[in-house]
């Protein structure tokens, strides 16, 4: 079964999604974000596994990885860097119907991914 980048944004949109708003209405006193990370509040006494809390910040992790600084639709930026085997001296890469050809160097391209709604791949 695959996602939909509407299935996607119900549940990891920022402030909107599912997620955001579970821990805006339920979870923001209980774990509270410190630094990077979601940590249970000491002073409360409810108790949150720690199963739980790494759960919630590797969804809150992804959740921001998709959403870069208030994005409203996922956008994905990664690099890639060639490795070579004797013999060869470049590669091709079809990404998302996009040639990239990736000549012997140290040469690392950053690719970025960004969602649309129509059509398939």
């Amino acid at each position: 079964m695959k996602a939909t980048l509407e299935d996607v944004n119900i549940v990891f949109r920022p402030q909107q999604g599912f997620l955001w708003v579970f821990y805006d209405q339920n979870l923001k006193k209980l774990l509270p974000k410190r630094g990077n990370e979601y940590a249970p509040d000491p002073a409360n006494s409810m108790n949150i596994t720690r199963g739980f809390v790494i759960f919630f910040n590797n969804m809150a992790a992804f959740s921001n990885a998709l959403y870069p600084a208030g994005a409203t639709e996922p956008k994905l930026t990664y690099s890639m860097k060639p490795i070579f085997f004797a013999g060869y001296s470049s590669r091709h890469a079809d990404h998302r119907r996009k040639d990239c050809r990736l000549h012997n160097s140290k040469e690392c391209r950053a690719i970025v991914y960004v969602a649309w709604r129509m059509g398939r791949d």
